[in-house]
């Protein structure tokens, strides 16, 4: 049974969640401040912690701080959980490496939802592990801020079809094509990004692998792949042709 760290200083709220987390039997332990709570991950280690931004003690900022200075707590998954929306708030939480961010009035599937992918993302990675495998290639959050007309955008890694480098920047096409520039190498992306999800077909290029839609051989040891939603086909080598039709298991 996974166990989830719960701290939030509004007693109903509180009361609220643990019953949605723990009908779907996972075992909910609380603290009603970021003391007691940090105080609790390090006794619990929970499997994952839920917080709240603005309560007494330690702050929910703070609280991440202290969690991620720790080397037996700092790879527990966190969850931040607040009423503010302001977006210089989300831009700090996900700077400190908050896994996701869900404002209040919180919607009982958005919850679980988030609980279940955090839970699903360490189960996979501790499987790896196990298996002597593990490269060291988690992503410290499922969402990205990117800058379009001088707003703002939560962009969700899940939701990119593919990256393509441009110099010192990435372009990122999503899934329903709109495009964002972000000040970042390709590399970084191939380092970050989880190689279960992603994978680089060429120099210049990282595709999700959720997005193929097939891979054909084209000229002298040449192939295409095909990417749902675009006309034009992407080259490939051979070599990682056969890479990528193994781990598509095609």
């Amino acid at each position: 049974m996974k166990k989830i760290l719960l701290i939030e200083d509004e007693a109903d709220i509180l009361a609220n969640i643990k019953y949605i987390l723990e009908a779907k039997g996972f075992n909910v332990v609380t603290a009603q401040d970021g003391l007691a709570g940090y105080e609790f991950a390090q006794k619990e280690m929970p499997d994952l912690i839920i917080s709240d931004i603005m309560m007494p003690g330690y702050d929910g900022y703070e609280l991440r701080k202290k969690i991620d200075a720790n080397k037996k707590t700092r790879s527990i998954p966190f969850i931040f959980l607040t009423a503010k929306t302001d977006m210089q708030d989300l831009r700090l939480g996900m700077n400190l490496g908050a896994d996701d961010y869900l404002v209040k009035p919180i919607k009982t599937e958005e919850l679980l939802k988030s609980v279940e992918a955090r839970l699903k993302r360490i189960s996979q990675f501790e499987l790896k592990k196990e298996a002597g495998v593990s490269k060291n290639k988690k992503i410290r959050t499922n969402r990205i801020l990117v800058t379009q007309n001088k707003k703002q955008i939560i962009v969700k890694i899940e939701d990119i079809k593919y990256i393509t480098a441009e110099g010192l920047y990435t372009k990122i096409i999503t899934k329903d094509n709109k495009k964002f520039i972000l000040r970042k190498l390709l590399k970084e992306w191939e380092n970050a990004l989880s190689d279960d999800n992603f994978f680089r077909i060429h120099r210049s290029m990282i595709i999700n692998l959720e997005c193929v839609e097939k891979v054909e051989k084209w000229f002298s040891r040449t192939y295409k792949v095909y990417l749902h939603g675009e006309e034009k086909p992407f080259d490939i080598s051979q070599r990682l042709s056969v890479k990528l039709k193994e781990k598509l298991s095609i």
